[in-house]
C-alpha cells in the first residue's frame, strides 16, 4: 500500500515538474500549437485554478500538483488493474 502511494506521489511530482518547466513556453502569439493545447488541457483538468479562484504562482503550482496526484491515481490504478487482470487470465 505504501508503494502504491509513493508511485502516485512520484507521478504527481513528475507531472508538476514537467508542467512548470513548460509554463514559460505557453506564452504564444497567433494560433496555439498542438502541444500547447495539450499542456493547457493537462493544466486545467480535472481541477482548473481559475474556477476555484487561485491566481498566485504557489497556488497554481499546488493545483498542478493536485492534478498530478489525481492523474497519478488514475494511471497507477489502471496499470494495477491491467496487471491484476493479466494475472487472473493465466
Amino acid at each position: 500500500m505504501v508503494r502504491f502511494f509513493l508511485q502516485i506521489a512520484g507521478f504527481g511530482l513528475l507531472y508538476t515538474l514537467i508542467l512548470v518547466a513548460t509554463f514559460p513556453f505557453l506564452i504564444y502569439w497567433g494560433p496555439a500549437k498542438p502541444w500547447q493545447k495539450f499542456v493547457q488541457f493537462l493544466m486545467e483538468f480535472p481541477v482548473d485554478n481559475e474556477k476555484i479562484g487561485v491566481f498566485s504562482l504557489p497556488g497554481m503550482v499546488a493545483v498542478m500538483f493536485l492534478n498530478g496526484l489525481l492523474w497519478g491515481l488514475m494511471v497507477v490504478s489502471l496499470f494495477k488493474a491491467v496487471i491484476l487482470l493479466r494475472n487472473l487470465a493465466y
